[in-house]
């Protein structure tokens, strides 16, 4: 253990993770390895598992059986095998997200991605917006959000509904805010494909999940940023949004 910063990556084996894993990361690195082949990513990670299953319920699987391991850390970053950056840019999403006290957080995403949600669309200039939506596919979270959350990563095996909840229990609870990383955006480099693909081969149905969770606790579908935070000549200057929800 060589930080308080831990990475949680469940990779198959086109995953983009040694992208940015390099020797000057500020951050120590878990991947739990869902393919066939033996020890595939093993010298990539300072700790590897290889495991079957989804992302969510791998990662609270992990949870569970290397207990004392993930005790030791305090910032959680679970990004999806499938996002795109680099080493220096995984070190200030660490460095805004602590800097800025926040409990819950994802990078923005670049132009370039394939994108399902607008308002994590990465904002020009902004530093950060402070939001009621982060999505599933790399959030960042403190120790004490990734427990509280960690008991809903079951609940379904798409994930699909899972921002909406734990955006409101962060939020009705208190646990902290939330907010939208615009300076250290990601790339999202594969399109979902409802339809087909994996969703079809495992027999899932995501939009039934998402319809079930939003419906059991009475969630809201309406994303919005509260504030926007731009930093210039050293200061920074927040703007409240006024723009329609989403935006």
């Amino acid at each position: 253990m060589k930080n308080k910063r831990l990475v949680i990556c469940c990779a198959g084996d086109q995953s983009l993770h040694p992208n940015w894993s390099g020797e000057n990361r500020e951050f120590d690195l878990m991947v739990i390895y869902f393919g066939d082949t033996a020890d595939k990513w093993r010298d990539s990670a300072d700790y590897y598992v290889q495991a079957k299953g989804v992302k969510w319920h791998l990662i609270h699987d992990v949870m569970q059986t290397h207990q004392d391991l993930i005790s030791r850390y305090e910032t959680f970053w679970c990004p999806d095998d499938d996002v795109d950056t680099d080493t220096n840019n995984v070190n200030g999403i660490f460095r805004c997200f602590e800097a800025y006290s926040l409990a819950l957080a994802q990078p923005a995403l670049t132009p370039r991605s394939y994108i399902s949600h607008r308002i994590l669309r990465q904002k020009r200039f902004a530093l950060l917006r402070y939001t009621n939506f982060i999505e599933v596919m790399a959030p960042i979270m403190t120790k004490e959000v990734f427990y509280r959350l960690s008991e809903s990563f079951k609940l379904n095996r798409t994930a699909w509904g899972l921002d909406y909840l734990w955006a409101s229990i962060v939020e009705n609870e208190g646990l902290g805010k939330i907010a939208i990383l615009d300076r250290y955006a990601v790339t999202h480099t594969r399109p979902v494909n409802v339809s087909g693909g994996y969703y079809k081969a495992m027999n899932l149905d995501p939009w039934s999940d998402m319809a079930y969770l939003m419906d059991k606790y009475n969630l809201s579908s309406k994303q919005r940023v509260y504030r926007s935070v731009f930093r210039m000549l050293g200061r920074d200057f927040v703007v409240r949004n006024t723009a329609r929800p989403g935006s």
